[in-house]
This record gives C-alpha cells, structure tokens and sequence, in this order.
C-alpha cells in the first residue's frame, strides 16, 4: 500500500492513520514513506506523523507505548482490530501517535458515512473518528 499512497498522494502525504489488525499495513507504508534501512528503503518523507488506531476496549499497543489504559478494557465490536495481542510485524517504533476507539464511537462514524454515501464497516469508522481526532488535534497545535 505504501507505493500506492505515495504515488496517488503525489508524495503529498504527512499523516497516516490507520487500524492495526496484523500490523502489516501501518508498519509497511510507514516503513515505504519514512524509510528503512532493514529493508534498505530510502526515505521519501521522515517526517511523516504514523497514527495506529486500536479499539478502546483493548488498549494493548497504547499500553505497550507506555499509556494508560482509559475505561473497561476486554471485548469490542470493531472487526478486524484488536486481536488481543500485539502482532510481531507490527513495529511500535514507527508509530508516533496511538488512538484508542470505543466501539459505539466507531459505529457512530460508520453510521456516519453510510448517511454521507460511504458504504463502510466499524473498523472503517473507528478509522475516520480517529483521523478527525488527530486532525483537530494537530490544526489546534499549529
């Protein structure tokens, strides 16, 4: 996907936010856009701002960043996402940012977009809710 995001984007990519199921999609387009010397992948923007997002109800990568655990933590209705472990392909180093999703605030947000047109799933919602989130976060900080 890393190849895809940069060409379609014409390299105009600074944040990247997306769902860890396995780990491979975060971990391998930050990897493709920062750069990496395991896989002797030049950096084509180092700056870029990784954001992984996890259920709310299983905060296991935010626990493994050094965060806190916020509310109940155990099953949640968002496929795809928190397995219940932290996948191995998944490289916590390149992850700047880690936001947690409750699962009725994804379902909200797929709601959301199914109303605006946009035929998606929960884990599509919880990554939508986290973008906003990270947007607003970052627009109020510059």
């Amino acid at each position: 996907h890393g190849p895809e995001i940069w060409r379609d984007t014409d390299g105009n990519v600074d944040v990247f936010v997306s769902g860890v199921g396995t780990g491979g999609t975060v971990t391998g387009v930050s990897q493709f856009i920062k750069g990496s010397s395991e896989f002797n992948l030049d950096a084509k923007n180092p700056n870029l701002y990784t954001v992984a997002v996890e259920p709310q109800e299983q905060m296991l990568i935010t626990e493994a960043k050094g965060g806190t655990k916020i509310g109940q933590q155990g099953p949640h209705k968002i496929q795809g996402m928190g397995a219940g472990l932290i996948p191995k392909v998944l490289d916590l180093d390149l992850l700047d940012e880690v936001v947690p999703v409750h699962s009725d605030d994804a379902m909200s947000m797929a709601n959301d977009l199914w109303l605006y047109g946009l035929p998606v799933g929960v884990s599509a919602g919880a990554i939508v809710k986290a973008a906003v989130r990270v947007m607003n976060t970052r627009k109020s900080s510059h």
